[in-house]
């Protein structure tokens, strides 16, 4: 019977993903192209055959931020025709009904091979695939720095490897389009590295702008068309930080200090500029523990402060649990992180002190003997307890040591201990101050022993 169920699950599969007849839309598929691995570590040989196949991948989806759900693979059909382009300046080769093939690469270098099928609809797929022996292009530094005032910034790009060969390298800035992208000019160029050209150079001018808008990033990078490899791919990218050489507006946040209240209430918190600054400045508030507790005497959600262009000033807000409870005073911290817009941060962090505004009740002063009358037998030897609030270091006196004994001091709260020594009455004092406590004390005979005859 398993068997059996088996098999219909397979022929269902062959007409589902085999009907040659049937419309599909090419976007609810995707192409998985298997090669040897052809990289800069392991590069392919030159006129050395190397096997492509067209064929489909199971288990989970393997496209980078893919969004998903997952298309499905395509499985060749014998309808199915797959050109191949090498890139390598040889002809377009065409397949019908299979997705395999062999190829060599006649010339060293580094491909991106494409792959259309057309069947049902039609499908592209690529491999990168880097030829032995291959050209390394890189930038020399992954940041240029450079301030604002200087006319231009230059980064260099440098070959290695092969570099008998002459190619061609796209450039660009990202983004493109406008004559400055705020301080830095962009650029879309070619740059070509001829026979024994280890490295090229790239200008970009630059504009200062006599207003201070913060340091700015501008992305760079460089793309080969197969002719080298860069760092893991056919492209590579650096960064050009311009660092603004104008005085910004300093931004600062105000610390607080505030009753703690009862019940859940907004504390405000003010963000300053030393000076309107040209751009929206935003900030956001976020609060961390400090002797106060998230959750238990404030609420751990933070909110934005938000400084439009001409003014100075703006508030953020964060909640305080309070309560009728006394207790210290408590402070937590408010941090601004991240800071957005054309400042100089002066101060990013608030203390916040919540005072305790719930009353204390004072104890009254008091010392006592928890018993009020205790009897002994001579000879005995027993404690009684003493107590106090607040807690204090008691003088003890009897009023006939011959009847029974006491210490000089004792801690209260704290244990006594009592010696009865002849039968009688004493009483014993605990006194500290004003504060005085008694127990009247029965000393009784020892009783007799019987006579041996």
């Amino acid at each position: 019977m398993r068997r059996a169920v088996f098999v219909t699950i397979l022929l269902f599969a062959i007409r589902t993903f085999a009907d040659c007849t049937g419309q599909t839309y090419p976007s609810q598929y995707t192409v998985d192209v298997h090669s040897p691995v052809c990289n800069a570590k392991t590069p392919c040989l030159q006129n050395h055959l190397v096997h492509f196949a067209v064929t489909p991948r199971s288990g989970s989806c393997y496209i980078p931020l893919y969004p998903g759900p997952c298309p499905a693979p395509y499985v060749i059909d014998s309808c199915d025709t797959l050109t191949w382009d090498f890139n390598d300046g040889t002809p377009k080769q065409i397949v019908h009904g299979s997705g395999e093939v062999n190829h060599a690469f006649p010339t060293p270098g580094n491909y991106v091979v494409n792959i259309d099928i057309n069947g049902t609809g039609n499908i592209h797929g690529s491999a990168y695939i880097c030829a032995d022996p291959p050209a390394y292009v890189r930038f020399t530094k992954s940041s240029y720095n450079v301030s604002e005032s200087a006319p231009s910034v230059t980064v260099t790009l440098e070959r290695s490897g092969d570099t008998a060969r002459a190619f061609t390298l796209d450039y660009s800035t990202f983004p493109n389009g406008a004559e400055f992208v705020r301080n830095l000019e962009p650029l879309m160029t070619k740059i070509s590295f001829g026979a024994g050209e280890t490295t090229k150079t790239i200008t970009h001018r630059l504009q200062d702008d006599s207003v201070f808008n913060g340091d700015s990033d501008h992305s760079i990078g460089v793309l080969s068309d197969g002719a080298a490899i860069m760092d893991a791919g056919p492209v590579t990218t650096s960064n050009i930080h311009v660092i603004d050489d104008e005085q910004g507006a300093e931004f600062s946040i105000d610390d607080v200090t505030v009753p703690e209240g009862n019940d859940i209430h907004p504390v405000t918190f003010t963000v300053r500029l030393s000076k309107p600054a040209s751009d929206r400045v935003y900030a956001w508030c976020v609060p961390h523990d400090g002797t106060a507790i998230a959750n238990f005497d404030f609420k751990l959600q933070g909110s934005t402060a938000i400084i439009e262009p001409g003014q100075t000033s703006a508030t953020c807000h964060v909640d305080i649990v309070g309560n009728i409870a006394p207790g210290p005073d408590k402070t937590f911290t408010v941090t601004t992180d991240p800071v957005l817009g054309p400042v100089t941060i002066k101060k990013a962090t608030a203390l916040c002190t919540l005072l305790n505004d719930d009353a204390i009740i004072p104890v009254k002063p008091a010392l006592w003997f928890v018993q009020k009358t205790l009897t002994l037998t001579a000879g005995e030897v027993d404690f009684v307890t003493l107590n106090a609030t607040p807690p204090v270091q008691a003088t003890l006196m009897s009023s006939d040591p011959s009847i029974v004994r006491v210490g000089t001091t004792a801690s209260a709260p704290g244990s006594v201990r009592l010696t009865a020594v002849n039968p009688g009455r004493a009483t014993i004092t605990a006194s500290k101050g004003e504060l005085t406590a008694t127990i009247d004390i029965e000393v009784a005979p020892a009783p007799r022993r019987r006579a041996m005859r």
